[in-house]
């Protein structure tokens, strides 16, 4: 079976409470992308306020560009 490319699609729920703690310690949602990133967690500003948010991950939507 070939490995998966690209990042994951959502931040794995066992960081989920890594996040919360970042952010109650007054972490903004870009600096805990950093951590989690340094942690070797590929993720991104966005992926972690929708975490926060409770919006959930992209589910595969694609955004229609209207040609200008």
């Amino acid at each position: 079976m070939a490995q998966a490319r690209g990042r994951p699609k959502s931040i794995p729920q066992s960081i989920y409470g890594t996040v919360l703690r970042l952010l109650s310690e007054g972490y903004g949602y870009r600096a805990i992308a950093t951590q989690l990133n340094q942690q070797n967690v590929a993720t991104t500003k966005s992926s972690v306020e929708r975490l926060v948010k409770g919006r959930g991950a992209y589910r595969g939507r694609r955004v229609q560009r209207h040609p200008s």
